[in-house]
């Protein structure tokens, strides 16, 4: 496992339920590297990610060398750090290429749809809509949110 410092941690700023912050928890879990995750419900995430450097998206990784703010840029960032056993992408031009492109089709595509579908359902349970949200938020978060 890589060590660093809670001072050169990586940080991670997300919401609790996104597959694209999913994606970036995974690829920094799966690289064993160590991040501070900073999660905010949806809307309230943007002070955070502005304040970063990020946009107004995310998943935004903020590292010693810059700030990315898309998952596919965290990946791709994270994979040019990792030693050649462990990286997160084919190194044979024609597999990365696919990987790639099954990468952009499950970005533009899959993950939106499936986004939609879920909240079409959830929009009706507050309940479980603010469970989800407020998870690992901060307790002021919470609060604001449940009012």
């Amino acid at each position: 496992m890589q060590q660093y410092s809670e001072e050169q941690a990586f940080r991670l700023i997300t919401i609790p339920i996104s597959h694209y912050c999913e994606k970036a928890r995974w690829a920094l879990e799966r690289l064993e590297i160590n991040y501070i995750q900073e999660s905010h419900p949806p809307l309230f995430h943007r002070l955070a990610t502005s304040q970063s450097g990020g946009g107004t998206s995310v998943p935004v990784l903020v590292t010693e060398v810059g700030t990315f703010s898309d998952s596919t840029d965290i990946l791709q960032y994270l994979d040019q750090i990792t030693p050649v056993s462990q990286k997160l992408y084919p190194s044979e031009p024609k597999q990365r290429y696919k990987v790639e492109k099954l990468e952009n089709l499950f970005n533009t595509q899959l993950g939106p749809s499936t986004r939609l579908w879920f909240y079409s359902y959830l929009l009706d349970n507050r309940e479980l809509i603010l469970k989800l949200f407020c998870a690992g938020v901060k307790p002021v978060e919470q609060e604001i949110l449940a009012q």
